[in-house]
């Protein structure tokens, strides 16, 4: 019975111990966190990740006609490159800027995932709609072929798509929340005349 009191009482302390303290989870990065670190001037503060996993793709053609010995000679090339960003992959903001110059919040954020011959190729994140919670997307230069600028060339965007109500891939950080909670108890002594 003693050693049975002995398990109980390791695994309530344990137990309180890991809900005060907490584990650090993943969540969308918002307005409202970038408010309470003091603005998107610390934002670079955090280690951002992405939410899925995303596949850039650039495909560069070039072609040239031109005639040679009295024949006509068409030359044509393509150059493939693919860069995967996992989900998992940390990266870092490299810059930001706002629309609106009066605020702090609904910033774009510029965010690096590699370093590649001494640059940082930045991927564009924004809001897409208003409210403090919302999450910041993947920022498209062109919308319907999912073309976002990625260094010094236009790539296309592709991720796995299997689960729809997930979106488009948008960042996130990790962070812990911790609350201490105390408690006494006495009894009163009671008064004697």
């Amino acid at each position: 019975m003693k050693k049975l009191m002995s398990v109980v009482w390791f695994l309530f302390i344990f137990t309180g111990c890991f809900l005060t303290f907490g584990c650090a989870t993943k969540m969308p990065i918002s307005d409202s966190i970038i408010r309470d670190i003091g603005g998107v001037g610390n934002a670079n503060q955090f280690q951002y990740f992405i939410s899925k996993t995303i596949t850039l793709t650039l495909v560069d053609s070039q072609s040239s006609v031109r005639v040679e010995g009295g024949q006509l000679r068409r030359e044509s090339a393509t150059a493939r490159e693919t860069v995967i960003i996992r989900a998992n992959l940390p990266g870092l903001v490299r810059g930001h800027h706002n629309i609106n110059t009066n605020s702090d919040l609904n910033p774009t954020l510029m965010v690096a995932f590699e370093e590649l011959e001494g640059t940082f190729p930045t991927i564009t994140f924004r809001k897409q709609r208003e409210g403090s919670q919302e999450r910041y997307y993947l920022t498209y230069q062109d919308v319907s072929n999912r073309i976002i600028r990625y260094g010094n060339n236009d790539y296309r965007v592709s991720f796995d798509n299997n689960k729809p109500h997930e979106g488009n891939p948008y960042l996130i950080i990790k962070g812990s929340q911790s609350a201490k909670n105390t408690s006494t108890s006495r009894r009163a002594s009671g008064l004697k005349l």
